[in-house]
């Protein structure tokens, strides 16, 4: 088959999007004939270095009318269409809910899209409506989020395949000796908790790291404020910072935590959760213990008795103390289940449930 990737997302920037995204295209890539046309110009390659050699990069330039970064989304659609023309794609494997939205106005593109939608805040319910009756097949993370489409936007159950986050192989070499208690990989975000892991560290009991990519919705005078604490940890508790590191970068920091922490808000990790972090299963197979919220989409992968599992900040102190007080053997168990739950996660396992959807359809 042939299949072109279209995304909203910036295939230059860092973060679990990007990993994602060239984790389904080398996916795809083992059986089939991968094409991406990135919205943005290329000014940083590190990202697509992992790549497979055999899938087609198509980047903007001047004849396909770009500004100084990007294309908009309405010309971004226009060029599709033609690389379409000439190639005769399969299917178009499409992120981002503003541009399916475009391509449900009157594109022929949706009659082959796979469309790919995580966020439903974007848009109003019934625009998620209209571009789910029009769509030949969805891609979902998890069973939850099958059931959420369903049931709340009345999709056909014959329209949906579910293929969770790819966990790539992670070579040995990130595999090091633990001389962090305690790492947060990731953006800033007040529904991230950022602030709150900050506020653990400056007890001043733990030895903390942090990378971060990127903040989200704060402002100028709160990114200064977040920034000078920063610099006090730094000064003070023997916190090791860095922003927009690389993806091996943070491997290589991840590695070297015993807990990874992973507490979001309620808003973003409950019962109805249906995502899951691609940061998190990283965090498993590299063995470092995260501390999380429980919801039914944790409790699948993790079971029911997972020591790391918190419902508030203080009990995310409690249970930070807890694990970092396990003796070896027991430390040693759970890492070991931790890898084990992941395997579902690996690419083998997912590509054979893909198949079997595309072929069907």
């Amino acid at each position: 088959m042939k299949i072109l990737f279209l995304a909203t997302s910036n295939i230059n920037a860092v973060g679990g999007d990007t990993v994602q995204l060239c984790a389904n295209m080398n996916m795809y890539a083992q059986e089939n004939e991968v094409h991406y046309f990135s919205r943005y110009k290329l000014y940083h390659s590190a990202n697509i270095e992992g790549l497979c050699e055999n899938i087609e990069m198509i980047f903007p330039t001047i004849e396909h009318e770009i500004n100084e970064f990007s294309l908009s989304i309405s010309k971004y659609i226009k060029y599709a269409e033609r690389i379409d023309e000439e190639e005769n794609f399969d299917w178009l494997y499409v992120r981002g809910s503003e541009l399916i939205k475009e391509i449900t106005k009157g594109s022929r593109l949706i009659e082959k899209t796979i469309v790919y939608i995580t966020d439903y805040e974007t848009l109003e319910e019934e625009e998620y409506i209209k571009i789910f009756k029009k769509a030949r097949l969805i891609r979902c993370q998890s069973k939850q989020h099958m059931n959420m489409l369903i049931e709340k936007y009345g999709v056909k159950k014959d329209q949906v395949f579910v293929s969770p986050p790819i966990l790539e192989p992670i070579p040995d070499i990130y595999k090091q000796s633990r001389s962090y208690d305690i790492a947060y990989i990731g953006k800033v975000h007040r529904d991230w908790k950022v602030d709150e892991y900050l506020e653990i560290l400056k007890l001043g009991k733990y030895k903390g790291a942090l990378a971060y990519s990127r903040f989200s919705k704060y402002s100028e005078d709160e990114i200064v404020k977040f920034e000078k604490e920063l610099d006090y940890l730094k000064e003070n508790c023997g916190l090791l910072a860095f922003k927009g590191i690389s993806r091996e970068e943070s491997l290589e920091l991840a590695s070297r935590a015993k807990i990874g922490y992973a507490f979001r808000s309620e808003k973003i990790d409950n019962e109805n959760s249906f995502e899951i972090s691609s940061k998190l299963l990283e965090y498993c197979e590299l063995g470092v213990v995260p501390v999380l919220r429980r919801t039914a989409i944790h409790e699948e992968i993790f079971g029911e008795e997972f020591i790391g599992y918190c419902e508030d900040l203080e009990e995310c102190k409690e249970k930070i103390e807890t694990i970092l007080n396990l003796d070896d053997f027991t430390l040693k168990k759970i890492r070991s289940k931790l890898k084990e739950n992941v395997k579902l996660f690996y690419v083998n396992a997912v590509y054979e449930n893909i198949k079997r959807s595309l072929i069907s359809i």
